[in-house]
């Protein structure tokens, strides 16, 4: 990395040890509301409309950002369109990864946009269909914050927590 920045290359790793922490700089003192979350909607060009604008006008009613992503931008219906593919946005860019449709097996690069935003504890919330494909990567549906979702709400009752540090990895 420092020869990419144009840095001098250490000689050696040097792990700092601390075991320092600052109420002012936890982001588990952040104020937790909706209405500042972001949330990537991974859908495929056969995702059931309906489906999706149940979650969209939901989130649009809490006021949550919410982008959706597939493997190519489509317009799903009149006003609906995705915008965004997993060339051209990644999972940390959001506080929240919502699945609802993929194709079996599981793409190699949602693959990783579903591992990075475990390793990051974030929300991710998957729907029955995706529940199959999610045993193909590290993600632990036991753990706190990975939610099988039947109803926008199922989701955002985890959102709002925003990250999952109990998570065990």
């Amino acid at each position: 990395m420092a020869l990419r920045v144009g840095a001098e290359v250490p000689e050696a790793d040097e792990e700092v040890k601390s075991d320092k922490a600052s109420p002012a700089l936890s982001m588990e003192n952040t104020v937790k509301k909706l209405d500042t979350l972001s949330v990537a909607i991974v859908v495929t060009e056969n995702t059931d409309i309906v489906h999706v604008e149940t979650f969209i006008k939901d989130f649009a009613a809490n006021k949550v950002n919410y982008k959706l992503i597939a493997n190519r931008p489509v317009k799903m219906s009149e006003g609906i369109k995705v915008t965004e593919t997993f060339d051209t946005v990644h999972s940390t860019l959001f506080d929240g990864l919502l699945v609802l449709d993929t194709d079996a097996p599981l793409a190699p690069p949602l693959k990783d946009f579903i591992e990075a935003a475990n390793r990051h504890y974030k929300t991710i919330g998957y729907s029955d269909r995706v529940a199959p494909l999610l045993d193909t990567t590290s993600v632990d549906k036991s753990q706190p914050g990975i939610v099988e979702v039947r109803t926008p709400q199922d989701y955002l009752d985890q959102l709002v927590i925003q990250r999952h540090w109990s998570r065990q990895l």
